[in-house]
């Protein structure tokens, strides 16, 4: 009975009653509060480098009616004639680059979903002509979804009809964040990049998963054998993927 009561055990029978147990209170220790203390993880792309990226993917065009003077024209057209009768109006420039996301949902993304929302988000409020967001898993075959719970489909065709030689960003991990390697994604991958270049060249992806965890994985295999310009997810991968998006090659972008 000592030996018992010395381990700390509390004993109970039949008769007991709630107000006859008697527990030890336990230590609590105080701890000076930590302000340093991280509990959401710091993103390695924050909004505002987010929408600095933004800014640098233009496609200027004049498009609209004619309310800018070029003088260049004008001079010309007064050399031509002799005499200003009508200035030489043209369209103002404005920026009509337009992106699609595409975005890895479910799995092993699920981590990096508080990142995609940001980039997505963010594109959104980018002041580009058009955006659009659609989500898939692991490798889409014949639907993007609108949704990243996967619950409204879009054919892949329908989806990509408003994009056509416009800029495409890919975000997946392609396995790498858990070290797999697969070939059926790699070939279902290679399906999904081929319907994308029918509509447009210019296709970037952005890897969440540090760039030295790719190795043997089904990322570098599908950067390799279909030569996409893959990127980590961090501010010089996104700053080369926004170039490649605006049609400069990979070999082209030096970072």
């Amino acid at each position: 009975q000592k030996n018992y009561r010395e381990a700390g055990a509390i004993r109970l029978d039949k008769n007991s009653e709630p107000t006859d147990i008697n527990i030890p209170m336990p230590a609590i220790q105080s701890l000076p509060p930590n302000l340093h203390r991280d509990f959401t993880g710091r993103m390695p792309v924050t909004t505002r480098q987010m929408k600095r990226a933004w800014r640098y993917y233009r496609r200027m065009q004049r498009i609209g009616s004619p309310t800018e003077l070029d003088i260049p024209a004008t001079i010309k057209r007064i050399y031509q004639q002799g005499i200003l009768l009508r200035p030489v109006l043209v369209p103002r420039r404005s920026n009509q680059a337009r992106m699609l996301i595409l975005a890895d949902a479910g799995g092993s993304m699920v981590p990096f979903q508080r990142m995609v929302d940001a980039l997505i988000n963010s594109a959104g409020h980018s002041g580009l002509a058009k955006t659009a967001a659609f989500y898939f898993h692991d490798a889409a075959q014949k639907f993007f979804y609108r949704d990243a719970g996967r619950t409204i489909p879009v054919e892949i065709d329908d989806a990509l009809a408003e994009f056509g030689n416009a800029g495409v960003l890919i975000v997946s991990d392609a396995g790498a964040a858990r070290g797999n390697y697969d070939e059926r994604r790699v070939e279902q991958t290679g399906g999904m990049l081929k319907a994308l270049r029918l509509f447009t060249p210019n296709v970037a992806w952005l890897n969440p998963a540090p760039k030295n965890r790719w190795s043997g994985t089904t990322a570098e295999a599908v950067s390799k054998r279909f030569l996409i310009p893959m990127y980590q997810f961090d501010r010089p991968g996104l700053d080369a993927a926004v170039e490649v998006m605006r049609g400069r090659s990979a070999e082209e972008y030096k970072g």
